[in-house]
């Protein structure tokens, strides 16, 4: 690679593979001083949380972080970990060990490359704009028009999935927005030491408080609402038959919807809990991807 316009040759050791669960990749090198790094680049939500105590550049990012969102711009999060060579070689006789697994592969492999990706160095964060094909918002504004419900399941931050509802004409400005309250990036650390009854609480509370007001304003059903969800509130939302059916309850009620920083396995969940409780529903799932 050129750094800085000095070229210098790292020896690539192990390359630890970006998965929907994981959301994030990591490659061990040997640097040109034969010192051992990992390098990881993933979603703001998985890197803050293995990084080490006092970081310089934490809060800096998640402002950046915040304002790209908001222009609607796919961020990731970078970051630097230094390995001891004592470390790397146990470390690797693992790895290779999980690479040469028969059964349960995958899972070997992610639990060992977790215990490399810990104690990081936040190194920054980057930005790119992902626009939209010629046509979407049309489309989108078109079909909305005709009486179809959309829902978007997205592994995005909330910010850029509402921002990018917006720029496609999923919301307008006449639209009630309704969002969960859960935070991003830097504040998925900050829960850590919360309890798991207390976020269904939460998202139970916020659920029922919105259906309680949507029935006492017997005149809003002309009313245009939309529903902002994140992967965190959406796994409690689920999680219990009846929430999920409160939820769902909720969800029918809005013109649009929106589940953001959602794995394909949560987007095919959402899709059964409508198939599987809509008497009647025609379902159509689009997907852009492999994940999806």
């Amino acid at each position: 690679v050129n750094a800085l316009g000095v070229d210098e040759q790292y020896e690539i050791l192990n390359v630890l593979e970006f998965t929907s669960d994981r959301k994030r990749m990591s490659v061990v090198v040997r640097t040109p001083g034969g010192t051992v790094r990992l390098f990881c680049k993933g979603a703001d939500s998985v890197v803050y949380e293995r990084l080490a105590a006092n970081q310089p550049f934490a809060d800096s990012t998640l402002r950046h972080l915040e304002e790209f969102a908001r222009e609607g711009l796919r961020t990731l999060c970078l970051a630097v970990a230094e390995v001891s060579e004592e470390r790397y070689q146990l470390w690797n006789a693992q790895y290779q060990q999980a690479a040469n697994a028969i059964n349960d592969r995958a899972a070997r492999l992610e639990a060992v490359a977790e215990q490399l990706e810990q104690n990081m160095l936040l190194l920054g964060a980057t930005a790119i704009e992902d626009k939209l094909q010629a046509g979407v918002p049309e489309a989108v504004a078109a079909l909305g028009s005709a009486g179809v419900h959309l829902w978007v399941l997205t592994g995005d931050r909330q910010e850029t999935a509402i921002n990018i509802g917006y720029s496609c004409r999923l919301l307008n400005a006449q639209m009630t927005l309704m969002v969960t309250p859960e935070g991003g990036g830097g504040g998925a650390a900050q829960r850590r030491g919360q309890g798991a009854a207390s976020e269904r609480e939460s998202v139970e509370e916020f659920i029922r408080t919105r259906l309680e007001q949507l029935h006492e304003h017997t005149g809003r059903e002309n009313e245009a609402l939309a529903l902002v969800i994140g992967g965190r509130a959406l796994a409690e939302a689920l999680a219990t038959e009846e929430l999920a059916a409160k939820f769902l309850e909720l969800a029918r009620t809005c013109k649009s919807v929106i589940c953001c920083r959602v794995s394909p396995l949560q987007k095919s969940e959402v899709v059964q809990l409508v198939k599987n409780n809509v008497a009647g529903a025609v379902t159509l799932a689009i997907g852009d991807g492999a994940n999806d």
